[in-house]
């Protein structure tokens, strides 16, 4: 707590403890706070996270399979 009262932040508190145990290289500490940051404040300026060129992907239950006749047409069952 005295930490925290003299002026670090939380998550300063924790990369120097992290760092301290041996947990962490003060490189990838530093690292870490440096994505971090970026990303909060692309948080709170409302920007979007990338999700790549193809956006988020299908979703959760993508992989099972459709329900029966569900794809089928007039020609027959349709290719998977």
């Amino acid at each position: 707590m005295t930490a925290l009262s003299g002026g670090q932040t939380l998550a300063e508190v924790a990369d120097d403890q992290g760092v301290a145990d041996g947990a962490l290289t003060r490189a990838h500490a530093d690292e870490m706070t440096s994505s971090l940051t970026h990303h909060v404040t692309d948080l709170v300026n409302g920007v979007r996270p990338d999700r790549g060129a193809f956006g988020p992907g299908p979703g959760p239950g993508a992989d099972l399979p459709a329900p029966d006749g569900a794809g089928d047409t007039a020609d027959g069952p349709s290719a998977a």
